[in-house]
């Protein structure tokens, strides 16, 4: 979802008016509902990586700067609800900051998004001559299976200590520009290197987006490093 505005508005409208009895009836066994949602490391601005959770979030696109919003709006909706009863927690909102993903082809045929490998392996395989790969964006690509287990862990241990933002960087151990990424696919799969055409990323674009995460701190997550 890059553009969430029109989403935002009717989740605020909708859950505005719920009523502490219409949310707690979806509540099972006494769990607060889960909301985990898909940020992204465009939330900071390429300036001062590497990046930890607590830093600020100063977006410098449209598509970081909507979902910087996404994030304040589920905190806000979460704070609220409790409010309305005790303090206690109904919604558990799970934010991760994804770094670029990685990851083989999309099990559902028809689905037209794919992964920056497959669109390199497309783009190389057809020799085509007029694309160009950034050499001056770096960040903690991740593996799409990986991102399934943290969602997963998640899903089955949605309660986050006390005091402890909700906010989790979530990439690998490596950073990468893409350009690294398109000479790799082109020697893995024994193509013409000579039609990775190495450029520089313009202006107002975060540029360096290496990230810190607290997840192997605070849980088991050893998936990523």
């Amino acid at each position: 979802m890059n553009h969430p505005t029109h989403f935002l508005d009717k989740l605020l409208s909708q859950t505005s008016e719920l009523s502490y009895n219409d949310v707690t009836k979806k509540v099972r066994h006494g769990k607060p509902l889960i909301f985990i949602f898909l940020s992204t490391d465009q939330v900071y601005d390429g300036f001062h990586a590497p990046y930890e959770e607590s830093n600020e979030a100063k977006p410098v696109n449209l598509y970081g700067k909507t979902k910087l919003d996404f994030e304040k709006t589920l905190i806000s909706l979460s704070s609220s609800l409790a409010n309305r009863k005790g303090h206690k927690r109904l919604l558990e909102p799970i934010i991760l900051r994804s770094s670029l993903i990685l990851g083989s082809h999309t099990p559902i045929g028809t689905c037209r998004k794919q992964t920056f490998l497959q669109f390199t392996h497309e783009m190389l395989a057809n020799k085509c001559q007029d694309v160009e790969f950034f050499n001056n964006e770096f960040r903690n690509v991740v593996f799409v299976n990986d991102v399934v287990r943290v969602i997963a862990y998640f899903l089955n241990n949605s309660k986050i200590p006390d005091g402890l933002s909700p906010i989790f960087n979530m990439g690998g151990k490596d950073k990468v520009s893409r350009v690294e990424i398109a000479y790799a696919v082109a020697e893995h799969l024994q193509l013409d290197k000579t039609f990775v055409k190495s450029v520089e990323k313009g202006a107002m674009t975060p540029l360096s987006l290496c990230l810190r995460m607290k997840m192997r701190s605070f849980y088991d997550l050893h998936l990523i490093y």
